[in-house]
């Protein structure tokens, strides 16, 4: 697909990966698998959009309901798997986990507040045990900064739709210059975005922007560049 037909199909698209996103941080600290059951009243263990429309809606919403239940229903059997639920939602950042666990408002997590939290299915740590060693300063709570040591880092999607300010599908220098320079980076940003812009568009798609991230494996000498953000 060209960039071109990408920009007349983001207006629709873009706002309503938005507007997953805002679902899942209004559904946090449950995680998909929670969220999930708690909207599938019927206990079928699917979700018709009935229920679907029952998560909460932010209020500035420019999507409806339908469009984005028809966005996620990928076998269009007009119902929701967990499967299909969970990949429209994407976890929420560190601080929007960090702003929902802390119920006292107090800008510090206790044990008890962090407990709340969704846990990995994986860990091998208890939930004392990860907040103990997250708790750098022995203090007994938990500080943003110490919760998002425990945080995994974001996608290369997530950091391209914070970018992507403008929801238009694609990254234009100034947004890409948003972010911070990695650290040690001999690069200026217009140079990297330049390296990276593969169809000299002026513009960064997310497959470009990938590439970025994760720059792909090279043999022998590297050059040192530190582009990677």
């Amino acid at each position: 697909m060209t960039k071109a037909k990408r920009r007349n199909t983001s207006a629709f698209l873009a706002p309503i990966a938005c507007e997953l996103l805002e679902i899942r941080a209004l559904l946090t600290p449950l995680t998909p698998t929670q969220a999930f059951a708690k909207l599938d009243a019927n206990h079928d263990n699917a979700l018709n959009l009935t229920e679907f429309k029952a998560a909460p809606k932010p209020a500035d919403s420019t999507v409806t309901a339908e469009q984005a239940f028809a966005k996620l229903d990928a076998d269009k059997n007009n119902a929701l798997s967990l499967a299909e639920f969970s990949k429209g939602l994407p976890p929420p950042t560190p601080e929007q986990l960090f702003a929902k666990l802390d119920t006292n408002k107090d800008g510090a997590l206790s044990l008890a507040e962090f407990k709340a939290g969704p846990k990995p299915a994986d860990s091998k740590l208890t939930p004392e045990q990860a907040f103990a060693k997250l708790d750098a300063d022995k203090s007994n709570s938990l500080s943003l900064t110490e919760f998002k040591k425990g945080a995994p880092p974001p996608t290369p999607e997530q950091m391209f739709d914070k970018l992507d300010v403008n929801h238009d599908g694609i990254l234009s220098l100034d947004e890409f210059k948003a972010q911070p320079p990695p650290v040690g980076a001999t690069q200026t940003a217009e140079q990297v975005f330049t390296k990276y812009d593969g169809d000299k568009s002026g513009s960064l798609d997310l497959t470009e922007f990938k590439k970025v991230v994760c720059p792909p494996a090279t043999t022998g000498a590297g050059t040192g560049t530190g582009t990677n953000p």
